[in-house]
């Protein structure tokens, strides 16, 4: 992984509001290096096709390298650690994704890559026997030294990590849905904290992006990419769960999925799978 400065300037293009992964993309191509980027003459931004006025205007803005040392260094005594696309410490399970995100922000540690991994989703609504199936598998998988990956979500999500938490050695983590600062929702700051011993906490966004509805089907791309194999338990046929689904098998993953009541509107989406194989 690169070191010293060299860091800093990914670090600043993954931080400035506005500045998505097609606009880093062209940047970095135009240009040949995020240090290129920074470097460049305000002039030669503008001639970068596709990016608007004002986001250029961004980039200009923030580039005082002061400030961003500062902002690294806030960042590093709150615990929190960064990697990008560029660095040896990249997920490479995600590496080979449709739209990779560029660069991850974590508390704790990053997933083992020489270790297998289950996704474990599902619905927020879950019924009491679809928490407890998603508390046995979190636990079962630990057990045998499989990490266990999901969301932090009321539900499904929750309850697998738990139980993958209850494994003296087992291992979890969260994909967020905002900054890494922030533990949405609220109520699980106890697993939350927890997992950054037990695993680690993760998000493509930076410290301090709120968590708008927008950002939770795209970290599904994350939870699938991470993982081997992903476990539906129970999902309604329209379901931020079956939107994992669909970038699991986009993915090349293995997807498994537990059967329910037919008329249970929480199993419609897990039978629907079952159904068409």
């Amino acid at each position: 992984m690169k070191t010293g400065e060299d860091i800093l300037y990914p670090f600043w293009l993954s931080c400035i509001q506005g500045v998505g992964t097609k606009t880093r993309e062209r940047l970095i191509n135009y240009f040949g290096s995020e240090k290129a980027v920074f470097q460049a003459d305000s002039e030669k931004l503008y001639e970068v096709n596709g990016i608007r006025k004002d986001v250029i205007q961004k980039l200009i803005d923030s580039r005082n390298i002061e400030n961003i040392s500062k902002k690294w260094q806030k960042m590093c005594d709150a615990g929190t650690n960064f990697t990008y696309i560029g660095a040896e410490n990249y997920p490479e399970k995600l590496k080979n994704i449709y739209d990779p995100p560029y660069s991850l922000f974590y508390r704790g540690e990053l997933p083992d890559n020489n270790k297998p991994a289950v996704a474990v989703v599902g619905a927020r609504n879950a019924t009491y026997e679809g928490r407890c199936i998603a508390e046995k598998f979190g636990r079962e998988l630990a057990k045998y030294g499989v990490q266990v990956i999901s969301g932090l979500a009321r539900g499904v999500d929750i309850k697998s990590q738990t139980g993958a938490m209850s494994v003296v050695r087992g291992r979890t983590f969260a994909v967020l849905g905002c900054g890494i600062d922030i533990c949405y929702p609220r109520q699980h700051i106890n697993e939350y904290i927890m997992m950054q011993t037990r695993g680690g906490v993760i998000s493509e966004y930076a410290p301090g992006v709120s968590p708008v509805a927008g950002n939770f089907p795209r970290r599904n791309r994350i939870i699938s990419g991470l993982a081997d194999i992903v476990i539906v338990v129970e999902a309604a046929q329209r379901s931020g769960a079956m939107i994992t689904v669909d970038q699991a098998l986009e993915q090349n993953r293995e997807v498994m999925a537990v059967p329910g009541r037919a008329d249970d509107i929480c199993s419609q989406g897990c039978n629907e799978l079952i159904k068409t194989g």
